[in-house]
């Protein structure tokens, strides 16, 4: 009882650490470097996809 209880809290805080490092990267490298779409890297994949269909 009490070692499921501890991997719960565990994987609770383990998400709010993940969780508030995204938060800080957002503030940091502002919203438009993690919105989909907006990396140059994720823009070439697309049209080369798109131009090769």
């Amino acid at each position: 009882m009490n070692l499921s209880l501890t991997d719960q809290q565990t994987y609770l805080w383990s998400f709010l650490f993940a969780w508030s490092v995204y938060l800080a990267l957002l503030v940091r490298k502002g919203p438009r470097y993690l919105m989909p779409g907006s990396s140059p890297w994720l823009r070439r994949e697309l049209r080369r996809n798109l131009g090769g269909r």
